[in-house]
């Protein structure tokens, strides 16, 4: 029916009908919108320098990082990132008080020349995947880390 009825409408029959304009509305407040809290630009002290890794911790031994190589992090409101060492990465964080956590983590597929370096590569983008927590003491990084199979440990940053 309203098949018929559009089919059967023309521009032209209401040409020169006024149309009525509808009642205003009683008057009513204005709604007030709050300013919602401005987040923490530093995400918790983690955004603003670029950290580059000193060390691994493991539950029996501190891992120096491989001679020659750098791995770096840094976070901003777009996600974290940096360097792996020989491949780029990047990732989405969610933080809360001392607690931070990664989302997946994408990186480029270059291969290492160093198999050294390429092995702390894959040992470092798992221990990110795990962390579970942070500090910044004396203007040092530490992320703590669950790996799957249990293993804890901790990536240590100093600012670049």
């Amino acid at each position: 029916m309203l098949d018929t009825l559009v089919q059967s409408f023309t521009f032209e029959s209401l040409a020169g009908v006024p149309v009525p304009l509808p009642e205003p509305l009683p008057d009513q407040p204005t709604p007030v919108v709050e300013p919602t809290a401005v987040a923490d630009a530093t995400f918790g002290g983690l955004a603003g320098p670029t950290w580059t890794l000193v060390s691994f911790t493991l539950p029996d031994a501190t891992l120096p990082v491989v001679k020659d190589s750098i791995v770096t992090l840094s976070f901003n409101q777009e996600g974290a990132g940096g360097n792996a060492g020989c491949n780029s990465y990047s990732g989405t964080f969610e933080y809360s008080g001392s607690t931070l956590t990664f989302g997946q983590i994408i990186s480029t597929l270059m291969a290492c020349v160093d198999n050294n370096i390429m092995q702390q590569e894959i040992n470092y983008l798992a221990a990110l995947q795990g962390v579970t927590r942070y500090q910044i003491i004396n203007n040092r990084l530490d992320l703590f880390y669950i790996l799957a199979d249990g293993t804890q440990g901790v990536l240590t940053f100093n600012p670049a």
